[in-house]
C-alpha cells in the first residue's frame, strides 16, 4: 500500500510523526495528521483550507493553545512511532476514499477525506482534532464539500506517469526455458 502513496502524502505523514516526537508522545494521533495536512497539504487540500480561511500560521497558533503539552525531558531524534487506533483507522479509511474517487494513488486529499469521515463518525472516540477544527471555525461537512469540489474528476498523476514509463520500455523477451525445469 505504501507504494501507492504520493510523495506529498509521505511528506505529510513524516511531518505528523515529527509533531508527535516533538511533543514526546508514544504515538501519532489524529490531530498530528490534521496539523500536518494544514501545514504541508498541497493542491486540493490547500485550496479547501484556504477557501475556509484556514492558513498554516493561524492553525499553528490555535494548535499551540490546545496541544498536549510535552512531557519533561529531552526531545528524541526522529524515530518512527506507531499510530493511535484513531489515526490507524483514518489511514485505513483512505482506501475507501480512493475506491470512491476511483483513483490509483493515495494522496493527501484522501487522507483529509478519511480524517473528516472519522471525526464525523458518532461511534468513534472523541478526538482532539475535532476541538482543533472547531476553534478554527471549520465545519466538517463544509470542508469535505470544499475539498471534493477541488479534486479533479480525472486526477490520477501516478498512474498516468506509470503508463508513460511502461510505454517507453522495450517488450519483454520470451523465454524458452524456465529455471528448475
Amino acid at each position: 500500500m505504501y507504494q501507492l502513496y504520493t510523495d506529498e502524502l509521505r511528506r505529510v505523514l513524516t511531518v505528523a510523526q515529527r509533531h508527535a516526537v516533538q511533543r514526546q508522545l508514544d504515538a501519532v494521533c489524529v490531530e498530528h495528521l490534521l496539523i500536518a495536512l494544514i501545514e504541508y497539504g498541497r493542491g486540493p487540500v490547500e485550496e479547501a483550507f484556504f477557501a475556509l480561511n484556514v492558513t498554516p500560521s493561524e492553525a499553528g497558533a490555535q494548535c499551540e493553545l490546545i496541544a498536549v503539552q510535552p512531557v519533561a525531558g529531552s526531545v528524541e531524534e526522529a524515530r518512527s512511532l506507531p499510530y493511535t487506533p484513531g489515526a490507524g483507522r483514518v489511514l485505513h479509511l483512505c482506501l475507501d476514499e480512493v475506491r470512491q474517487l476511483r483513483n490509483n494513488f493515495i494522496g493527501s486529499e484522501h487522507l483529509l477525506l478519511a480524517l473528516l469521515r472519522h471525526l464525523d463518525d458518532p461511534w468513534a472516540e472523541p478526538e482532539l482534532a475535532s476541538e482543533y477544527l472547531e476553534r478554527l471555525g471549520v465545519d466538517l461537512r463544509r470542508l469535505r464539500e470544499e475539498l471534493l469540489s477541488h479534486i479533479p474528476a480525472d486526477a490520477d498523476p501516478p498512474a498516468r506517469k506509470q503508463r508513460e514509463i511502461i510505454r517507453g520500455l522495450p517488450p519483454i523477451p520470451q523465454m524458452d526455458w524456465w529455471p528448475g525445469k
